[in-house]
Parts: C-alpha cells; sequence; structure tokens
C-alpha cells in the first residue's frame, strides 16, 4: 500500500506541478504584456501630446503673421488711396514724351 500510495501521490503531483508551472508562466507573461502595452500607451500619449502643443504654437505664429499681415495690408491701401490713378500719370507721361 505504501508503494501504491507513494505512485498515487507521485502521479498526482507530478499531474499538478506542470498546471502549476504553466499557470505561473501564463501569469507571468501577462503581467509582461500589460507592462508592454502600458509602455506602448505611455508613449501614444506623449506622442500625442507633443503633437498637440506643436500644433498650438503654429496656430500662434499663424495668428501672428495674420495680424502683421493686416498692418501691412493697411498700409497698402493707404498708399493706394494716396497715389494719383495709375491711368492719368501714364497719360501725362506719354503726352509729355510726345511733346
Amino acid at each position: 500500500m505504501g508503494s501504491a500510495s507513494r505512485r498515487h501521490g507521485s502521479w498526482i503531483f507530478g499531474e499538478i506541478s506542470p498546471r502549476v508551472e504553466s499557470a505561473d508562466s501564463a501569469y507571468l507573461a501577462s503581467i509582461v504584456s500589460y507592462d508592454d502595452v502600458l509602455v506602448t500607451l505611455l508613449g501614444d500619449v506623449a506622442s500625442t501630446y507633443i503633437g498637440i502643443r506643436t500644433l498650438e504654437k503654429q496656430i500662434a505664429i499663424a495668428r501672428e503673421n495674420v495680424v502683421k499681415q493686416r498692418g501691412i495690408l493697411a498700409i497698402a491701401r493707404d498708399r493706394y488711396k494716396a497715389a494719383p490713378p495709375l491711368s492719368s500719370t501714364f497719360t501725362k507721361r506719354k503726352t509729355f514724351w510726345r511733346d
């Protein structure tokens, strides 16, 4: 009976031991997978944050450019309004050279 119980015990523990090892391996693999997903997620968040900050800076630069261009447009309009019409200037020069 002693040898039968030993065989029976070794059969039970021999069967359970690989299952426990397999479960431990699966658990450790899931931890590693979780860590991989977490690292990937953090990288994606950082990349998105940098993209957003870059776009915010580009928008700020574009707004500054609009303000500057409006000033340049105002100067150009003032000069255009103050200048004599092109056709009369051209006609005066043309008649000056004919005479």
